[in-house]
């Protein structure tokens, strides 16, 4: 009895000198776990991804590099697959691409959270695929490409702790095709077109009223009124005609309100 009893006290010594040892692994992971996740939620994150434009009638689209991250992020990197090269537009206008590489060629020292950049992507101006089935990018970007952004989270890698990251993201200009848009009667562009068209029909209705007015008048103006102008237009001419000769040595010829010339 007392040999099986020192196997059965030892089995279970091993036993729980086992689950000990599994107890600890498991701590030890769940430590590290939440400390990645903790990480990992606290950790810079720039994405990026196309938009549309504010207008509802705009149907260009545009990049959005952006830090959705709580912390800084430094010397970020952006790069492009298929490498973008500035060939020029295929209608001809002035292309934005070499803005949008010049912007991009060297690492952003800093981007705090919530800071994004923005630039042209999608030019939609009618250009036709070659087969004509469908509009194209008047710009040199194709329509499905991949971001790559590398960021630290410490202004120097090498410090001791800085983390390292790099993730990508396909940008593809079918996901913002069809995208139903709705207008409404109190949306801030719709209120300022209309203000503006009422604006313009307003300045041509006064202008109109106001050559109208003018007519009348001249119409219903005494024949008193119209000597008495006729005579203030003659003095006016003859005290300009007076100052003009004695500044210059020159005679010169005015025109009278009649019509006809006389030296001077």
């Amino acid at each position: 009895m007392s040999a099986w009893g020192a196997i059965i006290g030892g089995g279970a010594t091993a036993i729980a000198a086992t689950a000990g040892v599994f107890a600890a692994i498991a701590a030890v992971r769940t430590l590290r776990a939440t400390k990645r996740d903790s990480r990992d939620r606290t950790r810079p994150m720039v994405g990026a991804e196309l938009v549309l434009g504010s207008n509802p009638e705009d149907q260009n689209a545009y990049l959005v590099i952006r830090n959705y991250g709580h912390t800084v992020a430094y010397n970020v990197q952006v790069w492009f697959t298929p490498r973008i090269t500035s060939t020029g537009t295929r209608s001809g206008r002035l292309s934005f691409v070499p803005t949008l590489l010049a912007r991009y060629d060297n690492p952003i020292t800093t981007m705090m959270p919530g800071v994004q950049m923005r630039n042209a992507w999608w030019f939609d101006r009618g250009v036709l695929s070659e087969d004509g089935d469908k509009s194209v990018n008047d710009e040199p970007i194709p329509a499905c490409a991949t971001v790559t952004i590398r960021l630290s989270d410490r202004p120097n890698f090498w410090s001791k702790g800085a983390e390292r990251y790099t993730d990508e993201f396909v940008l593809d200009v079918a996901t913002l095709r069809g995208e139903l848009i709705t207008k409404r009667s109190d949306d801030p562009h719709a209120l300022q077109k209309r203000s503006t068209q009422a604006t313009e029909a307003i300045r041509v209705a006064v202008a109109s009223a106001s050559n109208a007015v003018v007519k009348m008048e001249n119409y219903l103006r005494p024949d008193d009124v119209r000597q008495r102008e006729a005579e203030q237009a003659a003095e006016s001419a003859r005290v300009v005609g007076e100052l003009i000769r004695q500044v210059s040595p020159h005679s010169v010829t005015l025109p009278t309100p009649s019509g006809d010339t006389s030296p001077g």
